[in-house]
């Protein structure tokens, strides 16, 4: 039987350096991803909030040394709500991009990791792969393997924050929503154990958990199906900051959700693969 919940071992496995406290050096951090990532606007007035705020608020209040980078720091034709959360113009870079599956990420990903030179990127991406373009979790699974190992052979040293997707759809009995789930099995699974046995610095974050109820279906409260609603976005962002070194933000102790829930292991790069 599938098993929906993804849960992770109760402790940590090994979890990848948390950022320096705001002295020194200064992390670069890239959100890279769609829409979800990006941040979202449907017919001019339903708003979906990218989590970068979130992460950004948390980060600082957390005294974290670091700055988002990526290639685009607007919102491409008014994508976002302004008045949910203001970036600092520093702070607003990011490679978030409306409609992209997995593959415009690899073809583009390069030229992003030139352009910013990240030291910890966060990847949020399959989505669409699944929903747009009705592939299966085998499928898209094959193709983020291929972006991984994309990733690393650009930027050896590179800390990958992998994130499983959250659900598509709400209901759990959804042929796409059973195959977001396979997915997201095969990233916790599969990819993010393959790298690791690489030596690559990887750490596999359970986004998905934190969106589904305790039967195993959608929580809408959290997301529409696809996008994050505002409450997401938090959750999104906090659970995003626990993988970077913040303990415990706030929405994560209100649903009740720890750190041994949400991080996969990492493991520093050992040279060439």
């Amino acid at each position: 039987m599938l098993n929906r919940r993804l849960i992770i071992p109760a402790l940590l496995l090994a979890c990848g350096a948390a950022l320096p406290a705001r002295a020194g050096v200064t992390t670069r951090i890239m959100p890279l991803g769609d829409s979800i990532t990006q941040g979202w606007v449907l017919n001019g007035n339903s708003y979906y909030m990218s989590y970068r705020y979130e992460l950004y608020a948390d980060l600082t209040a957390a005294n974290k040394n670091f700055v988002f980078v990526g290639s685009d720091s607007s919102y491409q034709s008014a994508f976002g709500d302004p008045s949910q959360g203001v970036l600092p113009d520093s702070q607003k870079w990011h490679d978030g991009y409306g409609g992209y599956a997995i593959d415009d990420i690899k073809n583009n990903v390069d030229s992003y990791i030139a352009a910013s030179t990240p030291d910890d990127i966060l990847l949020h991406i399959g989505t669409n792969d699944l929903w747009t373009y009705g592939e299966s979790a085998a499928t898209a699974g094959g193709k983020l393997d291929a972006l991984v190992a994309r990733i690393f052979q650009d930027s050896p040293n590179v800390h990958l924050y992998l994130s499983s997707i959250i659900p598509v759809f709400l209901d759990d009995s959804s042929p796409t929503f059973v195959q977001s789930q396979l997915y997201d099995q095969m990233i916790q699974n599969t990819i993010v154990p393959k790298y690791q046995t690489l030596g690559d610095d990887i750490t596999f974050v359970n986004m998905d958990a934190a969106f589904l109820n305790p039967d195993g279906s959608g929580n809408q409260t959290l997301y529409d199906g696809v996008h994050p609603t505002i409450a997401g976005a938090h959750v999104m962002g906090d659970v995003f900051a626990q993988a970077l070194g913040v303990p415990e933000p706030a929405s994560l102790l209100v649903l009740g959700i720890g750190a041994a829930g949400l991080l996969g292991g990492a493991r520093r790069r050992r040279g060439g693969r």
